[in-house]
């Protein structure tokens, strides 16, 4: 058996990071806000509300994506393109499930647009697109709910 050694890392850093799952820097006032929560700024890591039992996080500037053990995706941050994936417009402060119909084996947040790698082995990709980087035609300038490219 071959061992993929980047891969095995990567999603060992995720667990590890879902073990501490925090936030610094744009966050909520406090578990238990409203659904679009109060934004805030910490300098120092505070819990973030919703799902428990994390098993990879992937995240930049604006959004964060989060995988649970039964294979759910859940989203959360700026929505500008679509990159959470919820189908309609606006930013969420407190995560929200993304439906990928299927269990994922990674997972990528862009600076607007996010990936996902199924079981099946597709991709699929969602959010801003106007450098191709959705995998789709660029006259498709967002995709505001995950698919896979066309």
């Amino acid at each position: 058996m071959q061992i993929n050694a980047e891969r095995w890392l990567t999603r060992l850093l995720g667990v590890w990071l879902a073990v501490l799952v925090v936030a610094c820097g744009q966050s909520i006032d406090a578990p238990g806000a409203s659904e679009q929560g109060t934004p805030s700024n910490h300098s120092a890591p505070v819990q973030m509300p919703g799902p428990r039992g994390v098993v990879f996080v992937a995240a930049n500037e604006t959004h964060s994506l989060v995988e649970l053990p039964d294979g759910t995706l859940w989203a959360t941050g700026a929505n500008d393109s679509g990159q959470l994936g919820q189908g309609t417009p606006g930013d969420r402060l407190v995560p929200m499930q993304v439906e990928v119909g299927s269990r994922l084996l990674s997972l990528s947040a862009g600076r607007s647009h996010s990936l996902a790698v199924r079981a099946d082995g597709t991709v699929w990709a969602w959010g801003r697109n106007h450098y191709g980087q959705l995998g789709a035609c660029p006259a498709v300038l967002h995709r505001r709910s995950p698919r896979p490219p066309v």
